[in-house]
């Protein structure tokens, strides 16, 4: 029974191959243009986004001896405490204001994310923007208040640009590349299938190995084809 079954699947894995070879042309050339099209959605018709990231250190001022390593401890804890100091709509609504962009707190927020970094004491905060130059400017502004609006909230601790934004010169968004390759492989799948679909539902006899593969009976005869000029 084992044999059998391995059997059965070496012939599958065989008729599947058969078929993509059978019908590679096609194949291929549907899945160039699928990559095409995917290609010409992303960099045409998707709307671009692009990012500026700020990063900011925060110090402090240890609470017990002040040594350099409980004040580094101390800080990596509190972190994430000021990153949410810095997640409200106060906070948003500062930066809104500052920046002339006639943004509301929540817009604002949709635009922003805060990542901490590699457990440490730095953290960024990256703006999302279909404009580059807003992008920039509401980064900036953050890098400007941030330290203050900290400052204010708490006096042992305060905020020191390490990294100041950049002007993006190309979209952080959509992945063209991405986009191609996942078109062309969806093309190329897609492709495949209805062929492989279109083969297990023909049940015409082309030749002779189409009956032997489908009925199992000994071949007895064949009826030769005649041309109009043999006859």
């Amino acid at each position: 029974m084992q044999d059998n079954s391995s059997e059965e699947r070496e012939i599958s894995l065989i008729e599947l191959w058969n078929s993509f070879k059978q019908h590679l042309r096609p194949i291929l050339i549907a899945a160039f243009l699928a990559g095409i099209l995917a290609f010409a959605v992303s960099a045409f018709v998707l709307p671009k986004k692009y990012q500026a990231t700020v990063k900011l250190y925060v110090s402090t001022t240890a609470t017990n001896n002040g040594s350099d390593l409980n004040a580094l401890n101390y800080a990596q804890k509190i972190v994430n405490t000021y990153i949410e100091m810095l997640r409200t709509n106060t906070f948003f609504t500062e930066v809104a204001a500052a920046d002339d962009e006639n943004l509301t707190a929540s817009q604002l927020s949709d635009m922003l994310d805060f990542e901490l970094l590699n457990s440490t004491e730095v953290f960024s905060v990256t703006v999302t923007s279909s404009s580059p130059l807003q992008a920039k400017r509401i980064a900036d502004t953050i890098a400007n208040l941030a330290p203050q609006t900290i400052a204010d909230l708490n006096d042992n601790a305060s905020l020191h640009v390490v990294d100041s934004p950049l002007l993006p010169s190309t979209p952080s968004s959509p992945n063209t590349k991405r986009y191609t390759a996942l078109g062309f492989l969806m093309g190329l799948v897609l492709t495949y299938v209805f062929f492989l679909i279109r083969d297990l539902l023909d049940k015409t006899i082309y030749d002779e190995d189409d009956l032997h593969n489908r009925y199992d009976y000994p071949l007895l005869a064949t009826i030769p084809s005649f041309s109009k000029k043999a006859r």
